[in-house]
């Protein structure tokens, strides 16, 4: 090693004393970067889907394999998914004894699941005003469903996004 940085202080640079050395080594480094942003990204989509299967609410609505298939092909859909299951719905003392027109749901706090609530059609929400639900067996609580509108707005906020607020417009077949 000492007779190779001698020979560079006297001749020059490597290049010069081993073109084929360099080429191979840049070769070499460059697969060396790609290989760490591969094992960068892996690590990446195996922490999102496991923390998608920690969750018990996720797996009450997804298979194991329907996750694992959204943590590669749509982690901003799950992760969104995720954000729902907290962030859709808040518990608020009634202060009015007018009827609440969404109706009435059964509430557990520790075993209650907005995703599964939502797709068995137990719960709904609007696009442009919250929904309130009286809590069976409450006198004063009530469910609410935020507002579509409202949603967006905070994912916006959780992702430091910005996203369309307009009411989604579907084609008609």
């Amino acid at each position: 090693m000492n007779q190779l940085v001698v020979y560079l202080a006297k001749f020059g640079s490597l290049s010069s004393f081993c073109p084929t050395f360099v080429k191979d080594f840049e070769s070499y480094n460059a697969q060396i970067v790609k290989l760490f942003f591969f094992l960068l990204a892996l690590m990446s989509c195996t922490c999102a889907f496991s923390q998608a299967i920690s969750d018990n609410r996720l797996l009450a609505v997804y298979d194991v394999k329907t996750l694992e298939t959204l943590s590669i092909e749509s982690p901003d859909f799950l992760a969104r998914q995720i954000f729902l299951l907290d962030q859709a719905w808040y518990i608020v003392s009634k202060e009015t004894d007018k009827p609440l027109q969404a109706g009435e749901i059964v509430f557990d706090a520790a075993t209650f699941n907005y995703l599964l609530a939502f797709r068995e059609g137990v719960v709904y929400r609007q696009w442009s005003a919250p929904t309130y639900f009286k809590i069976a067996g409450s006198d004063n609580k009530v469910f609410v469903c935020r507002s579509g509108q409202e949603l967006a707005k905070l994912w916006n906020q959780h992702r430091g996004t910005q996203v369309s607020l307009s009411e989604p417009q579907f084609e008609k077949n």
